[in-house]
């Protein structure tokens, strides 16, 4: 079913129309979560938020504007996520130069990845994906020493880590453990 039929029959009043719709648009609300980096902590704040945006959004699409709804539902919810992010004063923020002194990164930085990371990643990814991901982000290869040991070029090892960001995102219990 598409989002115009589900609109319609949520518009009859229809609940499982609506449970689906619901549902379906989990996963952009998790994604959106992941770009804007939100705290685990704030973390069921704004699905919660995404959620009403959702309902607002089935409220108020107009479908004779030509616009899909996911997209009009990705700009509600992106700006509402802004306007979250947004500091309630708009006071000038002054950093020292003491503060720039603690704020130094090492230039390596490895991820230390827990059993349940492992877990969800060996349970969502390919063989193939688990074995580059384990490399990059436990043990802090770069991508040409990946490539070259399993004899690939760098442009697969890219392309896979997106495969795997892009996969990793969409499971919420995997984000909740960062």
């Amino acid at each position: 079913m598409n989002d115009y039929e589900l609109l319609y029959l949520i518009s009859e009043r229809n609940e499982d129309a609506l449970a689906l719709m619901i549902e379906k648009y989990q996963p952009l609300i998790a994604s959106k979560c992941y770009h804007f980096k939100i705290r685990p902590s704030e973390r069921d704040d704004f699905i919660q938020e995404g959620n009403l945006m959702l309902l607002h959004a089935m409220r108020i699409f107009d479908p004779t504007y030509r616009k899909t709804f996911t997209r009009f539902f990705e700009l509600i919810l992106t700006r509402k996520f802004m306007n979250l992010m947004t500091p309630s004063s708009k006071q000038p923020i002054y950093f020292s130069e003491e503060l720039f002194e603690t704020m130094r990164v090492e230039e390596s930085v490895t991820w230390r990845l827990n059993e349940d990371h492992l877990r969800i990643a060996k349970e969502t990814l390919t063989a193939f994906e688990y074995d580059i991901f384990v490399d990059h982000y436990q043990h802090a290869h770069s991508i040409s020493q990946i490539a070259d040991a399993r004899l690939v070029s760098a442009k697969k090892v890219y392309n896979t880590l997106y495969q795997i960001k892009t996969k990793l995102k969409l499971r919420p219990d995997f984000l909740d453990k960062i």
